[in-house]
């Protein structure tokens, strides 16, 4: 079986606990995941995750925020291989990111898990 390729957009909160979550609940056999952003620890909130930060400083209207959370997959075609490739979409999360990160990333993860028994049934027939 070829493996599924996964690619997570971000390495901040939300981006990191998805792609710990997908490797939990999916395991790495049958994934090629690969992280791609622009920052890394220890320059991302990844790095309290954990709820070990010491509160410096409270300001309020910092992040931008979608009026609702867009936590879904797409189907798309990729122009230049023609493949059908799978998206799901994580994001909008504003300065909620920390609290809800764990209860999006879950959704990705049975996403994810949705996708693969998927290919696992195709490539059986």
């Amino acid at each position: 079986m070829v493996a599924m390729k996964v690619v997570v957009l971000g390495a901040g909160i939300v981006g990191m606990t998805s792609a710990l979550r997908i490797v939990e609940d999916c395991g790495t056999a049958g994934l090629d995941m690969t992280v791609m952003a622009d920052k890394f620890s220890p320059n991302t909130t990844s790095d309290v995750a954990a709820g070990n930060a010491e509160i410096l400083n409270v300001k309020t209207g910092l992040r931008p925020m979608r009026e609702m959370i867009r936590l879904e997959k797409e189907e798309k075609k990729d122009n230049l291989s023609g493949k059908t490739v799978q998206i799901i979409h994580n994001y909008g999360h504003g300065g909620n990111g920390i609290a809800w990160s764990f209860g999006c990333a879950k959704e990705v993860a049975i996403m994810v898990k949705q996708l693969l028994q998927k290919q696992s049934t195709k490539s059986r027939l």
